[in-house]
């Protein structure tokens, strides 16, 4: 008991320290290269230190599982190099009493992250995103649902659905107002696409006031270009953000847009991937357990650093590579989320197996 409670405190001491120091390397250089943003936009440089520093949960959830699997690898490696792992092993105590307590850590701090990505960093990130637009000078608004509304110069478009990979618009109705607000022109589609910096509007009705007369006069165009200014990649900021929702929020998104018809991969792979947080967590924290026990060099820390890192960075590269997989419909969502998860867990399992 008293070996797992000094094990415990050991691997938090030094997740701890290595989160703190990411977090704040990354809040110093982010301060640093916004400033110039801030004073052109007249933001205080305080308030751009408060936006800034809202960043932090989101990197915290972003590189947990990388302090997961060094926090071990420091700790046990300094056990090794002052021999006490030798005195432990020499009072009979096994391997697995010493993984026991860091596969507690492990999913402790998986847990930790859960809570945070499911409540702290959907708030944080939707005021860091706002903000972000505010600089910028721009006047979209995101949104939870489908319904997208941007304003370009006098017209203010309305877009029922976004699909980003085809860059694609569906049920799409143009208002545009003159300087006293009265609407002087309508236009409804079914849908658009863009090409050659314009939009394309197929099976489009307008309704257009005669200044005249004073009447609407309806017209029906079976294809109509229409310069409006709005950009796909613009389209793309105003989609509500995979972090900006918790699970909940993205399953009701996702039965949604399938009850109107439309492809949600994305939303469901992001969906899914944040329930492999916890997990992900914890077979890093065995990984690095592994990887010091398989060593037998004592004074091998900085390389079983390196070997944690690289774990870690290939892990983040194939499980980057499943779930572009799942976005363009090549996997199904929930194993394009959890393939690499999965995989990585026999590594581990083998790892383990080999240093018991």
């Amino acid at each position: 008991m008293i070996i797992s409670r000094y094990s415990i405190r050991g691997f938090f001491k030094y997740f701890l320290m290595i989160i703190t120091v990411v977090i704040s390397l990354f809040i110093i250089i982010e301060y640093l290269g916004s400033t110039g943003k801030f004073i052109k936009q007249g933001m205080p440089l305080f308030d751009g230190f408060i936006f800034v520093l809202m960043n932090s949960p989101y990197v915290f959830w972003l590189v947990a599982p990388v302090g997961c699997i060094l926090g071990p690898i420091i700790f046990f490696g300094l056990m090794k190099r002052n021999h006490e792992l030798v005195a432990l092993q020499s009072g009979g105590m096994s391997l697995f009493a010493l993984f026991r307590p860091m596969a507690v850590c492990g999913l402790a701090v998986g847990l930790i992250v859960f809570l945070v990505a499911e409540t702290v960093v959907p708030v944080t990130t939707s005021k860091v995103n706002a903000i972000k637009r505010k600089l910028r000078n721009k006047t979209e608004a995101t949104t939870r649902d489908s319904n997208i509304w941007i304003k370009d110069g006098g017209t203010i478009v309305n877009i029922g659905n976004y699909d980003a990979d085809n860059k694609t618009l569906t049920d799409v109705t143009l208002y545009t107002m003159d300087k006293d607000y009265t609407l002087v022109r309508r236009v409804d589609a079914k849908s658009a696409r863009y090409e050659n910096k314009t939009w394309i509007l197929k099976d489009a009705l307008e309704i257009k006031l005669d200044a005249r007369t004073g009447d609407y006069i309806t017209t029906f165009i079976p294809e109509k270009k229409e310069t409006i200014t709005i950009a796909p990649r613009q389209l793309k900021r105003v989609l509500k953000k995979s972090e900006e929702m918790n699970i909940l929020e993205m399953y009701r998104y996702v039965k949604l847009v399938e009850a109107e018809g439309y492809e949600s991969n994305t939303y469901k792979v992001d969906m899914f991937s944040k329930t492999v947080v916890p997990f992900t967590c914890l077979f890093m924290t065995l990984m690095g357990t592994g990887i010091v026990f398989v060593r037998e060099r004592k004074d091998a820390i900085p390389s079983n650093i390196a070997l944690g890192t690289l774990a870690a960075f290939i892990f983040w590269f194939f499980n980057s590579f499943c779930v572009s997989l799942g976005y363009a419909g090549l996997l199904p969502s929930a194993l394009s989320a959890w393939l690499a998860t999965i995989l990585f867990i026999c590594a581990c399992g083998i790892v383990l197996i080999k240093a018991e």
